[in-house]
């Protein structure tokens, strides 16, 4: 048994894309390829740029405490 799921998939990338500083709107686009190259689904079915609003802001405040820290 496996702790993977489809999803997963997204996981690297998206780390390596936010390490890099993307912008709100490359993690986007980058989601929206993902949901309709990968997944199969329609363009549009899933609002991709609140979800990557919340990583870029996540991934923000992270560094920012990890600095402050130490």
């Amino acid at each position: 048994m496996s702790n993977t799921d489809e999803y997963d998939c997204m996981i690297e990338p998206l780390l390596t894309m936010l390490a890099a500083e993307a912008g709100t709107s490359d993690v986007a686009g980058f989601l929206d390829d993902e949901i309709t190259d990968h997944f199969g689904l329609s363009p549009g079915l899933v609002e991709t740029a609140p979800i990557a609003a919340r990583l870029t802001a996540w991934w923000r405040d992270a560094r920012y405490r990890e600095v402050e820290s130490g």
